[in-house]
């Protein structure tokens, strides 16, 4: 049996590399990919690595993690017809691996992906746990690499994906005015893509020096507020004219500032809903 390596979670805050037997398709849709890079999420791989926990979903131990994979197809099923081995994809799948919990696949040497698009032209997309609720085979989280594209930037394809798409569902627009809590990557992709989207003005509210001012330079907001010196109620104020949005990356940030935006539009954004492409209003 074929062996790779694999970036395992043991469930004390460390990782290893080990061996695990390989996958190979056994689906007359699947491709098998060959993983050339893959990204580093804090919203999940650092937290099954150093929290035991998603959100609120528990994490079992060993787990091997990793899901912003991209890498090269190798071999591909009899029924294939929109991919051809060579071709480089985004977020290839991890196959059940006995002896571990759970296997996200993305630091894997080898994971699979389907073909989704000839899963629905021949009818069959209740039949697989993948398909069966997407409304379009465009959902289906694999998609082509742009020629050219480097592998570094290849693995931003998800979540700049996920940022986009959180603010097309929001209906940010042009002339919105748009506070974002949070100042992390995500905070960040967010920001530029408000602003590409014609946002009048963007904000960030978080409690990093240094990640606030990477936004101001990269993204170029119209304001950034540290929480923990400065007022927020106070900042934010001013800016309640117009069609005013608030998206909110922590809970922990609105349930502390919820009285200063009581008269904001408000989004709860996290991975899970991201990836899900569903979003939670939160209720006033």
């Amino acid at each position: 049996m074929k062996k790779m390596k694999a970036v395992c979670a043991k469930g004390d805050g460390t990782v290893e590399v080990v061996e695990v037997p390989a996958p190979d398709i056994t689906d007359d849709y699947e491709c098998l990919v060959r993983v050339t890079a893959c990204g580093l999420c804090s919203s999940t791989d650092l937290k099954i690595i150093g929290y035991g926990s998603v959100g609120e979903m528990p994490i079992e131990y060993p787990t091997l993690v990793g899901h912003e994979g991209i890498g090269v197809i190798e071999k591909v099923g009899s029924k294939v017809r929109n991919y051809k081995v060579g071709d480089r994809v985004t977020c290839p799948i991890g196959l059940p691996v006995e002896g571990y919990h759970n296997n996200w696949g993305g630091m894997n040497g080898y994971c699979v992906t389907f073909d989704a698009q000839a899963i629905f032209e021949d009818g069959l997309k209740s039949e697989y746990e993948f398909t069966k609720n997407l409304d379009d085979p465009i959902d289906f989280l694999t998609k082509p690499i742009p020629e050219g594209m480097s592998d570094p930037d290849a693995v931003m394809i998800l979540t700049l994906k996920e940022n986009y798409s959180a603010l097309k569902n929001f209906g940010v627009k042009k002339g919105s005015r748009v506070l974002i809590f949070g100042d992390g990557a995500v905070a960040l992709g967010l920001s530029i893509f408000a602003k590409c989207l014609g946002a009048e003005w963007v904000g960030n509210i978080g409690h990093h020096d240094e990640r606030l001012a990477r936004i101001r330079n990269l993204a170029k907001v119209d304001m950034t507020v540290n929480s923990h010196t400065e007022n927020v109620e106070e900042a934010i104020g001013d800016i309640e004219k117009g069609y005013s949005q608030a998206l909110i990356l922590d809970k922990e940030y609105y349930d502390a500032h919820m009285d200063a935006l009581k008269n904001w539009n408000c989004l709860k954004v996290s991975s899970q809903f991201q990836n899900n492409h569903k979003f939670y209003k939160v209720s006033k």
